[in-house]
């Protein structure tokens, strides 16, 4: 205990043995603070509402409230309201950032102005310094950037693709499902997607729309039996190539005559 002054607040062990209580002087309006372990909340003055169990953690909050630091050095440079750091060095680089919410072993560790970001995970949330409204979830899940805005990125390893957008998986994955029967209904405007060589393995009672890799690119469908159907073919729709593989329609190229039924 030490002080001049506080208000349902307790301090255990935030000074070395043998020798008088070390933090701020407190004031009336200190209230309500719990610090265990040397150098927690330390500089605490006017503080109100704050936890801080670590060594070094929270050690230059004065005036700031509602910041719970669990961890050695966990909000150790922070002097805003509101944060929540849990584990070794969580927000240790936390200066002005508010409302910001730190979960794992140095999650969040570079984060120091930005505010209402969420980083869950070891070594979560790298790169982001000044960046809002972020969320993290995952061990060495990163955001792009060191002004991240709205980015969401969801596994280990993962690294956002910018602003305003939901990465789901590292390069390791390989299948998404929405859902677990694979039912759900995806709503987008649009819908783009990556060209490659050839359709995947074919799987019973689906279909595959994909792009095929060539310049201009083309789209195909491959039905469960490994069939591609060739949808689009330069600037156009593929229209001669499907209706040649009807036996009773012909389009001639030559002199662009379409023969039905009577094909001479």
């Amino acid at each position: 205990f030490g002080g001049s002054a506080f208000t349902n607040s307790l301090f255990i062990g935030n000074n070395d043995p043998g020798t008088s209580p070390q933090h701020g002087s407190l004031s009336g309006d200190a209230q309500n603070n719990l610090a265990i372990l040397k150098d927690a909340l330390i500089s605490i003055t006017a503080g109100a509402d704050n936890i801080c169990i670590g060594e070094g953690s929270g050690m230059v909050i004065t005036t700031h409230n509602q910041n719970v630091a669990v961890g050695t050095s966990t909000l150790n440079e922070n002097v805003a309201d509101d944060n929540t750091a849990i584990g070794w060095n969580a927000g240790v680089k936390n200066t002005s950032g508010y409302s910001n919410t730190f979960i794992g072993s140095k999650s969040g560790g570079v984060c120091a102005s930005g505010n209402d970001n969420i980083a869950i995970g070891d070594n979560s949330g790298q790169t982001n310094q000044s960046g809002s409204d972020n969320i993290a979830i995952g061990a060495s899940s990163a955001f792009t950037g060191t002004a991240a805005s709205n980015q969401i990125v969801i596994g280990k390893g993962a690294t956002a693709v910018g602003d305003n957008s939901v990465t789901l998986g590292g390069a390791a994955i390989t299948d998404i499902y929405c859902s677990q029967d694979k039912g759900a209904t995806l709503h987008s405007s649009s819908i783009m997607l990556k060209e490659k060589d050839d359709a995947i393995n074919d799987i019973a009672a689906y279909g595959q729309l994909w792009v095929k890799t060539a310049s201009p690119n083309e789209l195909y469908f491959t039905n469960d039996a490994g069939n591609d159907i060739k949808i689009t073919s330069g600037a156009g729709l593929n229209v001669g190539g499907d209706l040649d593989s009807l036996t009773d329609v012909k389009l001639d190229s030559s002199d662009n005559n379409l023969f039905i039924a009577n094909i001479p």
